[in-house]
């Protein structure tokens, strides 16, 4: 079982806030996913024309590297899950918006293959896939009973990535070009991330003497509080324990299809909608209605699993992205673009919520670092391979219609699978999530 971070005296700024500190976590969880735009396909996705167009490469070389370095950076996530668990959110997240802010410098440098394959690499290994994981990790610490709905404010953030990034980058880039984009991104990271990641995140409640929720601890005889212990009376799962789990394999598969499938439309969408003959501009429009539909369905999915099983969420997810996927095949004008912007927000918006929050639902949050890496690994490497057949199959078929057959399949089968992803039972229960549904 991993050492968890040694608890640190409650600082001046957690007793002056009049208030659970924990909302403060979801605002800080919320600037962290805002701060993850950078690093997402949907705002890749603006790059890979103006890239395409300078550096004379195929879109298959190009998704060929994402792929490759996506996998790669997919690999570590089983270390990052360890360390989470280790040395707590709050370093990790500082020391990577660092990191990160030197590897969108290194973006604007490329010009070559290897030098490419490099940057992709690190930019997944610290920021898409860190960037999501840690901030859940810290929202599924803070909150018991209220995981759900806090995790639902907390993906403002993400709906403001989405509508910020994407048409922020693609105005940049028609001003300054796409090299100078990157180093505005980096600057970006530091000024805003570094910051809040070091002076305001908590790993957890029970590191400054709280409890999940805001709830009061326990008198002992006389009146006197009891000791607030690291996730007392919760039911604890180890790694090995959890994997050997049928819903462990249940809820990475189809959170894997969702990756897969995101990703690989996040990465093409713009030049899906350009080759039906929308422009650029409008065509990247689709992001902004995304950030209040991704809003929309994070904050209906929140009350959903704080209230009703977990698999009930994934499958409302799965069947919107279908949706999404079925209408690029009517796209022709800029309200069909709007539509599957509308349609691929809310089912984003679910299936991230419910993700988010099953994880520490299923399986407790003392280990929830390392069970959240060792299934991450395989959801990046499934999101990882979903551009390469899509870049593919439009080369070699001259349009994106054989690869969106195929994508539309997907999350069908997603939706199917959720329907009989149960919540694991161990011999112990777990009185401190008051009865909280999974």
């Amino acid at each position: 079982m991993e050492q968890s971070p040694p608890p640190e005296p409650r600082s001046k700024l957690v007793s002056k806030v009049p208030f659970f500190y924990g909302w403060v976590i979801v605002g800080a969880v919320g600037v962290g996913f805002i701060m993850s735009g950078p690093t997402q396909t949907f705002t890749f996705s603006v790059f890979v024309d103006p890239m395409l167009n300078e550096l004379g490469w195929s879109k298959t070389l190009l998704s060929s590297l994402y792929t490759s370095a996506s996998l790669l950076a997919g690999l570590t996530l089983i270390v990052t899950g360890r360390l989470l668990d280790k040395i707590g959110p709050r370093a990790m997240l500082t020391g990577i918006g660092v990191l990160l802010g030197f590897t969108c410098l290194w973006l604007s440098t490329i010009h070559s293959a290897a030098v490419m394959f490099v940057g992709f690499a690190v930019l997944r290994m610290l920021g898409q896939n860190s960037l999501t994981l840690i901030p859940t990790m810290l929202i599924g610490n803070w909150f018991v009973r209220f995981r759900g709905r806090a995790m639902a404010l907390a993906a403002l953030g993400m709906a403001g990535s989405l509508a910020l990034f994407p048409i922020m980058s693609h105005l940049a880039i028609s001003r300054m070009g796409w090299r100078d984009t990157w180093i505005v991104l980096g600057i970006v990271v530091w000024v805003v991330l570094v910051p809040v990641s070091s002076l305001l995140l908590r790993n957890s409640p029970e590191d400054v003497g709280l409890r999940p929720d805001g709830a009061r601890a326990p008198r002992q005889e006389g009146g006197t509080p009891q000791p607030t212990t690291h996730h007392s009376q919760e039911v604890v799962w180890t790694v090995p324990e959890a994997i050997r789990t049928k819903a462990f394999w249940l809820v990475t598969l189809v959170s894997a299809f969702y990756t897969f499938v995101q990703t690989a439309l996040s990465f093409h969408s713009v030049s899906i909608f350009i080759s039906k003959g929308i422009p650029a501009g409008q065509a990247a429009t689709l992001f902004s209605i995304m950030a209040p539909s991704f809003l929309i369905g994070t904050v209906i999915a929140g009350t959903m699993n704080d209230k009703l099983p977990n698999r009930y969420t994934m499958i409302v997810g799965q069947l919107l992205v279908t949706a999404a996927v079925a209408w690029t095949f009517v796209a022709t004008e800029l309200w069909h673009v709007l539509a599957y912007g509308l349609l691929l927000g809310m089912g984003g918006g679910f299936l991230s919520n419910v993700i988010a929050v099953i994880w520490s639902n299923y399986f407790g949050r003392q280990n929830l670092g390392s069970i959240r890496g060792f299934s991450t690994t395989f959801t990046v490497m499934a999101a990882a391979l979903g551009p390469l057949p899509v870049g593919l199959l439009a080369d070699i078929t001259g349009a994106y219609t054989t690869p969106l057959v195929f994508l539309l399949v997907m999350p069908v089968v997603g939706a199917t699978i959720a329907l009989v992803t149960f919540p694991p039972k161990k011999a112990q229960h777990l009185e401190a999530t008051g009865g909280l549904p999974a």
